[in-house]
């Protein structure tokens, strides 16, 4: 058995995610102005680790345009590198031993070239967990990590920012609305954590994907919750 000092090693946790766990402001127009992110102590991160105190590590490992297992179209090989699959192995040995991930993605697996169907939209978050189940040199000894996996919210019309929305099309925003069902099925299977985060906020009317700071806070009062229940099933004292 791992015995713990968390004054000395705090419990990590590896929020591990897109844009939305990044913390990406929407926009109402388009711009050649890189994505601005949302402040310390407003993105649903920071709000976690502000809840939960220093005895937790919280680490943001958020990108913009992240898939889970499928490579979009982009220039000079650049796909590549947003493949979930291919460097959640990476993230998960540079912050060893993770005790717990979060895993949010699969809003931009919604995109026109990738097109999953209802019976594929939760395959990338599957192979994500059996990635995790398999690189046990991350894990705390012999103990695998606590997984909770977050149902992303639907997408909507953008009002704003719709040349972003046309991405994603009517194809997507369907099936985003299955999201919660898909990934709780998943959760269920692969005996993981489960919250899903459609079920409390939606996306910004700007750009019908990115959370306002309003959703980011309520977000992070939803999974600070969640890790607090899970937290006390594996009786980890943190005060």
């Amino acid at each position: 058995m791992n015995v713990r000092n968390y004054d000395k090693e705090p419990y990590s946790i590896l929020c591990f995610g897109d844009s939305n766990t990044w913390g990406c402001i929407p926009m109402w127009e388009e711009s050649t102005e890189p994505s601005r992110r949302y402040a310390w102590g407003t993105r649903w991160t920071s709000i976690l680790q502000e809840n939960l105190g220093p005895r937790v590590r919280v680490i943001e490992e958020g990108l913009g345009g992240r898939t889970t297992i499928h490579e979009l179209p982009k220039p000079n090989g650049e796909g590549r590198l947003k493949v979930a699959e291919s460097f959640l192995p990476v993230c998960l040995l540079t912050n060893r031993p993770v005790d717990m991930v979060i895993l949010m993605l699969g809003t931009n697996d919604l995109h026109i070239p990738i097109c999953p169907t209802k019976e594929t939209l939760g395959e990338g978050v599957r192979e994500l967990i059996h990635v995790i189940d398999e690189e046990k040199k991350a894990w705390n000894g012999d103990k695998r990590p606590r997984i909770l996996l977050i149902a992303p919210p639907r997408l909507e019309k953008a009002k704003g920012r719709t040349e972003l929305w046309r991405n994603f099309g009517e194809n997507g925003l369907q099936l985003s609305l299955m999201f919660g069902e898909v990934y709780r099925q998943v959760a269920l299977d692969e005996q993981v954590d489960f919250l899903d985060a459609g079920a409390y906020i939606g996306p910004s009317e700007a750009d019908g994907i990115h959370l306002t700071a309003e959703a980011h806070f309520i977000l992070g009062k939803e999974i600070t919750e969640k890790v607090e229940e899970i937290l006390c099933n594996e009786q980890v004292n943190l005060k």
